[in-house]
């Protein structure tokens, strides 16, 4: 049965990707990657594995400038929640649910933004990536937070919102309820049949989580 809901952050709880997708970008070009939508392609991922992966020839300084600028960005953020979100947790807390986070992002960054989403006290387990050698769409994140929370994988739902994200969750071998708040539907179809634009309709989330309970 599924006792444990398992979210990422930023696209799921909070709608922080347009920001991202901005300076992501800004950044691809910067460097001159030639990459198309660079930051589709990132989301999900570590900020330490996004650079080993796509900023290999950035100096030491270029790459502690950018983490420094990703710093502030996320220092500054407002981080509106994703329409519904915190009810929607506050009722599975109330529910009884376990209840993790999972996010590609460093602690640092959750102590700025849960207090603003007034979600401090929500969560039962964090997983960020300081927690983690390998970002998404690695299963560790997702493994480590059920492991914290003393649950089976089967019993762990997730909501995501990026491939990569989607894809740790598969691999963690999990229920997966995807969001369609930073792909279109016709992009994640593939990987779940459980796709909600947001979490105003509780009803019907509650009843794709008693189907798998059941």
């Amino acid at each position: 049965m599924v006792n444990t809901a398992l979210f990422d952050f930023d696209g799921v709880v909070a709608d922080t990707e347009p920001e991202y997708d901005k300076f992501w970008n800004s950044k691809s070009q910067e460097f001159g990657l030639g990459l198309d939508n660079f930051a589709a392609m990132i989301k999900g991922k570590t900020l330490g594995n996004i650079l080993e992966e796509y900023f290999p020839d950035a100096t030491d300084e270029q790459k502690s400038a950018l983490s420094g600028d990703i710093d502030k960005l996320e220092l500054e953020m407002p981080y509106p929640q994703i329409p519904g979100a915190v009810d929607f947790i506050r009722t599975l807390k109330k529910y009884g649910f376990k209840l993790g986070l999972v996010t590609s992002s460093p602690m640092r960054k959750m102590r700025s933004a849960l207090p603003k989403l007034n979600l401090s006290d929500a969560f039962d387990a964090i997983v960020t990536s300081d927690f983690v050698k390998e970002g998404k769409p690695n299963p560790q994140c997702y493994l480590t937070a059920a492991q914290m929370l003393k649950s089976e994988p089967s019993e762990c739902a997730v909501f995501e919102d990026s491939i990569n994200g989607m894809a740790a969750a598969l691999n963690a071998k999990m229920h997966l309820f995807g969001m369609a708040t930073t792909l279109p539907e016709n992009k994640i179809y593939r990987y779940t049949s459980a796709i909600f634009p947001d979490f105003l309709n509780r009803e019907k989330i509650l009843e794709k989580l008693q189907e798998a309970i059941s």
